[in-house]
């Protein structure tokens, strides 16, 4: 299998080396079609060019050799500011000549969006106005003082030029980190658009030839306006790949056709431009029936042969790159898509009601990260999407579409999959989408509480200050009682409150008791402190609280 997959590549290759050098666009990013172009001179033959980018359609990649670049030591950044998008990637060109380790544009639409944000609105002071396009120009080196000496220097041609109305430096690691972070929530902010209108990932990953860029990026506008469509727009500079995604309501039948309409004359300008339909993400779904157009049927039938040497039964990631279906025959959200409202009892108004708040997640998964914050604390602990905010989001969203029964919104399944959430309210904070799932489980518990009643276990914490209270009040002889083994045995079985794990203890002399026999007295600044001293500070660790009044 394997030689003849081999002999298969050289022989095309060979065969239609004119044709390869003809059609393939002479970019920095291309990942759309096979690599056939990678054969036509490279040597000595490396079958594994031809696998990378081929996204699972010829073979499965079970162990890879990776070529890695040293992590530099020291980075800077110059977040410079312009007030229209071209402008800023016309002067790209004379950023580039100072030879940047990164060159990245963010638009108005992300800066908007950021600033709504939790995390990232945080973030944000290094901005200066209100820009219309950003960009962000890092340098690397190996000292502090080299990449210094790389950002003064850009600021001199920069103002030399007159190129932006205004520039932030960012010079030491958290700020660059901050800056960045913004830069990497740019998908995420957009995701989370509320309204029906989302941005749509079909023509969000061009490539042309940097030089051409400010032009073809000034058409691709043209082609939106026609369509009366408004888009986000983020990428990468440096090498002419951006990512433009147009906001489209799947939910309705001329907002698909003006996907397609959209699609097709992006196609055309990507042709005209010697680009690539896909700089980095791949065909997939979306782009594959655009590969005979952009490569001509000749290729496309080279394609059509690389596929059957390596899989010629037509087993792996079948309808990929050759043979696709239309872009709109796998809508995950389309014109037949419906939700059922449930009646609420929180309000979800500005969300557009509760199913528009569950479809706020849009699958990224930034909630299943395990390094960094706090969302989401349950899938950290268990690594099982099942745990996940997303995989929530998803349970919740099958119930309301359709997809598992109605009645399932109030079942056992579906509690099982909310159970573990703490309702911390990290995923409000850190997704880019602000997705709050602590507030869909206080309504989805409303909902499954009436329908199968409220156990015991929720009743005594539901009255945990009014029985911590009490507990206090004869806390010698509760403590006893608490700690006992028949008691701990009934608990057990009642409630669900293992055995061996021991109740908190109470405190004879309550914060409140404490806090009203004392007056502070003394010089000092006059102000107004608020302390908000929970249950168990309260009751079952005074002391904590009480160690709160010294400071």
């Amino acid at each position: 299998m394997e030689a003849r997959a081999c002999r298969e590549v050289q022989t095309l290759a060979e065969k239609y080396r004119e044709e390869i050098l003809a059609r393939y666009p002479k970019i920095l990013r291309r990942v759309s079609g096979y690599n056939l172009d990678e054969f036509v001179k490279r040597q000595p033959f490396n079958l594994s060019r031809m696998i990378v980018g081929s996204e699972g359609t010829l073979a499965c990649v079970v162990e890879a050799k990776m070529r890695l670049v040293p992590k530099p030591k020291w980075t800077a950044l110059d977040v410079i500011h312009f007030r229209d998008d071209i402008e800023a990637l016309e002067a790209s060109h004379a950023i580039l000549e100072t030879a940047p380790y990164a060159l990245e544009s963010t638009d108005k639409m992300v800066l908007d969006l950021a600033r709504g944000n939790i995390v990232q609105s945080r973030r944000l002071g290094f901005v200066q106005g209100n820009p219309s396009s950003l960009l962000m120009v890092e340098y690397a080196g190996d000292t502090e003082e080299e990449v210094k000496e790389q950002v003064y220097g850009l600021e001199k041609l920069r103002k030399a030029r007159g190129i932006g109305y205004a520039a932030a430096q960012a010079l030491k690691p958290e700020e660059v980190r901050a800056i960045w972070g913004v830069r990497k929530a740019g998908l995420g902010l957009l995701l989370g658009i509320k309204g029906d209108k989302k941005p749509i990932a079909f023509v969000e990953d061009t490539a042309v030839d940097p030089a051409k860029l400010p032009e073809f990026i000034r058409r691709f506008r043209e082609i939106l306006n026609r369509h009366d469509a408004i888009a986000g727009y983020y990428g990468h500079c440096s090498v002419g790949c951006m990512h433009i995604r147009p906001l489209i309501n799947l939910k309705q039948e001329s907002e698909v056709k003006k996907m397609t309409g959209i699609a097709n004359e992006v196609s055309d300008l990507v042709l005209e431009f010697h680009g690539a339909l896909s700089g980095e993400h791949g065909d997939g779904l979306a782009r594959s029936h655009f590969n005979e157009k952009l490569y001509g049927p000749v290729l496309y039938n080279a394609f059509r042969e690389i596929k059957r040497a390596f899989d010629p039964k037509n087993l792996m990631n079948p309808g990929k790159i050759v043979d696709a279906p239309p872009m709109t025959e796998s809508l995950r959200i389309g014109p037949s898509y419906k939700t059922w409202q449930p009646d609420t009892m929180l309000d979800f108004g500005a969300q557009g009601g509760f199913a528009a708040a569950v479809e706020m997640c849009s699958g990224m998964g930034e909630c299943r990260k395990k390094l960094d914050g706090t969302m989401c604390p349950s899938y950290m602990a268990t690594l099982d999407e099942e745990h996940s905010t997303r995989g929530r989001a998803n349970a919740l969203r099958a119930v309301l579409s359709g997809k598992v029964a109605k009645e399932e919104f109030a079942g056992k399944r579906l509690y099982e999959v909310l159970d573990l959430c703490l309702e911390c309210k990290a995923c409000k904070a850190e997704c880019p989408s602000n997705v709050d799932m602590a507030k869909l489980k206080y309504e989805f518990l409303n909902h499954y509480h009436r329908v199968n009643g409220l156990p015991l276990r929720n009743r005594l914490f539901g009255r945990i200050e009014r029985l911590n209270r009490w507990g206090s009040r004869f806390a010698p002889l509760a403590n006893w009682i608490a700690g006992s083994r028949v008691n701990r045995w009934f608990l057990e079985r009642l409630a669900g409150i293992d055995s061996r794990r021991p109740l908190p203890s109470f405190a004879s002399e309550t914060f409140e008791d404490w806090f009203h026999g004392h007056r502070f007295e003394g010089e000092g600044k006059t102000a107004t402190v608020i302390l908000f001293h929970d249950t168990f500070n309260t009751f079952n660790t005074p002391a904590v609280a009480i160690a709160a009044t010294h400071f």
